[in-house]
């Protein structure tokens, strides 16, 4: 019977049949991943999205990227967004109702562009075009 380093049998083979070494109890060694640091990708996503960003610099595809991440895809469609160098987002509405819920949401955008621009490149979001 094979040994392990710490002289725990171990038997070859597993239920998986992939042929490994594992203690003849049945318990497989811990994993070198520490399982407290893992996260679901939807939680990791937005801290890899800011730190690409931060890594490239501004340009008009890095502005229409955010604006895609910061707005979803319906609002994207609606809307045609343009970032000014003082840091306004002036965003074209289509229709009386995209307005209405893109003022609506504009402090949470100004907070998601700014989270994934920096606040130093997004000051103020203003709103204009679909009717009064």
């Amino acid at each position: 019977m094979a040994v392990s380093p710490d002289s725990t049998p171990l038997v070859a083979g597993n239920d998986d049949a992939s042929g490994f070494w594992r203690p003849a109890s049945g318990l497989r060694p811990p994993h070198s991943c520490d399982n407290a640091r893992v996260q679901p990708l939807n939680a990791a996503l937005p801290g890899v999205i800011r730190t690409l960003l931060a890594q490239s610099p501004m340009s008009e595809g890095k502005f229409e990227f955010a604006w895609r991440a910061a707005v979803g895809e319906a609002m994207e469609r609606v809307t045609t967004a343009t970032l000014r160098e003082d840091g306004t987002v002036e965003v074209l509405v289509d229709g009386v109702a995209w307005r209405k819920e893109v003022r609506r949401s504009q402090a949470v955008i100004l907070a998601k562009l700014q989270g994934l621009l920096g606040s130093s490149v997004v000051k103020k979001v203003k709103v204009t075009g679909g009717g009064r």
